[in-house]
C-alpha cells in the first residue's frame, strides 16, 4: 500500500469522525440554550464549546459576539474555519478524490453526496432548522462508516481508516474529560468523585 493511500484513508476517517462529533456537540449545546433564556448562559456555553474544541482564539479574532446564530454559522459554514462542518466534509472528499480508485464506488458516491449537500447549506437554513441540518450531518457520517465497513476490503486501508477514526474519537473524549475540570474547578480535586462531576 502506498503511504499516500494510507494517509488519505486515515484523514477521511478523522475528518468525518470530527464532523459527526462536531455536529452532535453543537446540537447538544444548541438544545441546552433552548432551555435557558439567560444571555450569560448563552455566552458561557458557547465560550466553553469553542475553548474545549480549540477554536476560541480563531473566533475571537473576528471580534463577533457569542450569539447563537453567529456561532452556529462560524461552526458550520465559515470558509476560514478549518473545523467548520462544510470544510471538514470538503477535506474528507478531497482525500477520497485522491484515492478514488482504492475506494468502493459506494463510498465515493456517498462522500461526494455529503460534499454536494454541504454546498447547499446557507445561513438561512442554519437559522431556520439547525437541528435538522446537524442531524443530517451526523446521519451521513454514520452511514459512511457503515458503507466503509460493508463495502471495503478489510486490509491495510481499512486499518488506517479505523486508526484515524479511533484517534479522532480518543482526542475528543480526552478533551471532554479534561476541559470541564479546568473550567469548573478552582481547587485541586481531593476525591475521585470530584473528577467525575
Amino acid at each position: 500500500m502506498l503511504s499516500r493511500t494510507a494517509e488519505s484513508c486515515f484523514w477521511i476517517a478523522r475528518y468525518t469522525e470530527r464532523a459527526e462529533y462536531t455536529a452532535r456537540l453543537i446540537n447538544v449545546h444548541y438544545h441546552l440554550l433552548l432551555e435557558s433564556a439567560n444571555q450569560q448562559d448563552q455566552h458561557a456555553i458557547w465560550r466553553w464549546y469553542l475553548e474545549s474544541t480549540g477554536q476560541l482564539s480563531l473566533y475571537e479574532e473576528r471580534r463577533q459576539p457569542l450569539e447563537t446564530m453567529v456561532v452556529l454559522q462560524f461552526l458550520t459554514l465559515d470558509a476560514a474555519n478549518p473545523n467548520a462542518l462544510v470544510n471538514l466534509i470538503g477535506a474528507a472528499r478531497e482525500n477520497a478524490r485522491g484515492i478514488q480508485d482504492q475506494l468502493s464506488s459506494e463510498v465515493w458516491h456517498h462522500i461526494n453526496r455529503m460534499h454536494l449537500a454541504g454546498r447547499t447549506y446557507t445561513p438561512g437554513i442554519i437559522a431556520a432548522t439547525p437541528h435538522r441540518l446537524l442531524t443530517e450531518v451526523q446521519d451521513t457520517c454514520y452511514t459512511l462508516h457503515g458503507i466503509m465497513a460493508s463495502t471495503m476490503l478489510h486490509d491495510e486501508g481499512w486499518t488506517f481508516y479505523r486508526l484515524g477514526k479511533d484517534i479522532e474519537r480518543a482526542n475528543h473524549t480526552a478533551r471532554l474529560l479534561v476541559h470541564p475540570i479546568l473550567l469548573q474547578m478552582s481547587h485541586e480535586p481531593t476525591e475521585l468523585s470530584d473528577l467525575h462531576q
